[in-house]
């Protein structure tokens, strides 16, 4: 049987994990900000229909 294996040390691993973490962190706070923009929208469209 044979195994394609591909050699990747342990400190690439860790960064590659690093920069994913990173990434991921930086999409929940585009979230959050994404979602107060919206809230914030909505209250403007709110105040001009009055």
């Amino acid at each position: 049987m044979c195994v394609n294996t591909i050699g990747v040390d342990n400190d690439t691993l860790d960064e590659t994990l690093d920069t994913l973490d990173a990434f991921d962190d930086m999409l929940d706070a585009f979230d959050e900000n994404n979602d107060r923009l919206r809230i914030f929208l909505n209250y403007l469209i709110l105040e001009n229909d009055h």
